[in-house]
This record gives structure tokens, C-alpha cells and sequence, in this order.
């Protein structure tokens, strides 16, 4: 309330309006995904004779380590093990972890890797699965006794019909094979709908686990109770605060 205490006030925020705050802040909560995340403070001497902030950097976090007291190190290739890095100079961000003897936290990327393993591995199933049927494979009938040539044209003339999804197999010699038939596998009822089931059930399980609920992402049945979407809301309100206050509290060891 003191007018020193408004005219500090006043020169940080100044000070926090010319660095890109929110840039930097939004780089700094990397940290909740990866479990950590390390800023570098650069310091200047104003006109004013005071101390100003003249940027806020954040690195690649891999460039640095902690210690098993929880002390931050740079990394060198001249010194694996990290140099003492000096006070007031770097701001880091640490979250995530069960107990206090895990120096590097433990993110939501730990809690969302099978997730998105699973995820990706199914996805790519389901691709040669709507590849498989959801365009015929094409069929071209050689003449029996054709050399390699003729049966690389048939081939190729296939494959321009079907986009590569093509093969070539020799005739029965009656002469009333067709020269080029698709061939359309059998679908299942449920084949297609059971890969789109597990992608959806993959993103709900990734949406809980990064904002907490699901309904203010996608849409969704109201299902028992009322005003589930207002719940699903505060529960994000919830989670953006706590990583504001997160930001606030190890912002304030500067």
C-alpha cells in the first residue's frame, strides 16, 4: 500500500509488458507435459539505474539436470554431469511427481505414452483396413504360357484401374475368364466401427488425463444429473488454475 510498494508494482509490470509474459509463461507449462521445465533470466541496467528484466528464455530442457538434493545443473559436453549454475539466473518448473526425491517430475506425457502408442498402432491398422475394403483389390487374368513382359502389362493395366492395389494370376485357358475383375473382401458388421470405438475410447482417457473431462472438447449426451457440461467446465477451471498457481509459486524462488 506504500507508494515505494505501487512503484515496484508498477516497474515489474511494465517490465513483465515488454518480455511477452504469456509467451513465455505458455512455454514454461511444457513443464506439466514433460514433468519439468528450466527459463533462463536475463538481466540489464535500465536508464533509471534500476535492474530491469531484459528477457525470459526457456531452452531445450535437456539441457539441463538436477542433483539428488533437487539443485538445478547446466549440461556441457565438456561436463555430462551439469555446472553449478549461478542465483537468480534460471527459473524452474517441476510437477508431477509422487514424493520429493523424483528430480525431474513425472509429466502427463508419462500417464498418456500408451495411450497414444495404442492410439497410433490401431489408427494405422484401421487405414489398411479401409484400404483393404473399402476399395476392391483388382485381378488380372494372364493367358496361359504369357512370358514376364506380357504379364508385367497385365499387371500394370491393373494397377492403373486400382491405384496399386492390384495382382495378376494365371488363366484357366477356357478363354471366358474376364481379363480384369475386382475382388471385394468380405465386411464385417462391427470390423470398421470397433477400430473408430477404441480411437474414440483412446481420446476420452487422453482428455481426462490433460484437462480432466471431456464435454468442453466434444460434444456430448447429458446422461444422469443436470448441468454436466457447467460441472465439466469448473473441473478445467480447476486444473487451469492450479497451473497458474504452480507457475506463481516457483516464479516467486527468482
Amino acid at each position: 500500500k506504500s507508494p515505494q510498494a505501487k512503484e515496484a508494482a508498477d516497474h515489474l509490470r511494465q517490465q513483465l509488458s515488454e518480455i511477452g509474459w504469456d509467451r513465455i509463461c505458455d512455454l514454461m507449462m511444457y513443464g506439466r507435459w514433460y514433468g519439468y521445465a528450466v527459463a533462463e533470466v536475463l538481466w540489464k541496467l535500465g536508464k533509471d539505474g534500476k535492474v530491469w528484466l531484459d528477457e525470459i528464455i526457456v531452452p531445450d530442457r535437456r539441457w539441463f539436470a538436477f542433483t539428488n538434493e533437487g539443485e538445478l545443473r547446466m549440461r556441457t559436453v565438456e561436463n555430462p554431469q551439469g555446472l553449478v549454475v549461478p542465483d537468480n539466473k534460471f527459473w524452474s518448473i517441476r510437477t508431477g511427481a509422487t514424493n520429493d526425491f523424483v528430480p525431474y517430475g513425472m509429466g502427463l506425457a508419462h500417464w498418456c505414452y500408451w495411450l497414444i502408442w495404442f492410439k497410433r498402432n490401431v489408427t494405422q491398422f484401421w487405414m489398411i483396413y479401409l484400404e483393404k475394403f473399402g476399395m476392391p483389390t483388382i485381378v488380372a487374368t494372364v493367358p496361359p504360357g504369357s512370358n514376364e513382359q506380357v504379364t508385367a502389362a497385365y499387371l500394370a493395366a491393373a494397377k492403373a484401374v486400382g491405384k496399386d492395389s492390384a495382382v495378376a494370376i494365371p488363366g484357366d485357358g477356357d478363354g471366358k475368364t474376364d481379363v480384369l475383375k475386382p475382388i471385394e473382401a468380405m465386411r464385417s458388421s462391427t470390423g470398421g466401427s470397433s477400430y473408430k470405438d477404441f480411437i474414440s475410447s483412446m481420446d476420452d482417457a487422453l482428455l481426462r488425463i490433460i484437462i480432466g473431462q471431456t464435454m468442453t472438447a466434444k460434444a456430448a449426451a447429458g446422461g444422469i444429473g443436470s448441468n454436466q457440461s457447467d460441472t465439466h467446465k469448473e473441473v478445467r477451471d480447476e486444473l487451469v488454475k492450479s497451473d497458474s498457481d504452480r507457475s506463481e509459486e516457483h516464479t516467486s524462488e527468482l
